[in-house]
């Protein structure tokens, strides 16, 4: 749902890290693939590479080429 996207961007934007990916994640729920990039790069943001790296191992298996990109370039920062 597109709303969720941008509910979450709003919520990005005003600092509020928890909402934003709260709805990220509600937005992946509807099958949405942006909530997945807007949420894995919220969590590389936030510094929890960790997370961020295992959505990004997801996307890229899903054939996300940014998401394979991200992947490898926080595999090999390691």
């Amino acid at each position: 749902m597109e709303h969720l996207l941008r509910l979450g961007n709003l919520y990005h934007e005003a600092g509020d890290y928890s909402r934003a990916a709260q709805m990220y994640e509600r937005d992946i729920e509807t099958g949405d693939p942006f909530g997945y990039q807007n949420l894995r790069a919220l969590r590389e943001e936030c510094g929890d590479v960790s997370g961020a790296t295992e959505l990004y191992r997801v996307g890229a298996s899903l054939g996300d080429p940014m998401a394979a990109q991200s992947y490898e370039r926080l595999r090999t920062d390691r």
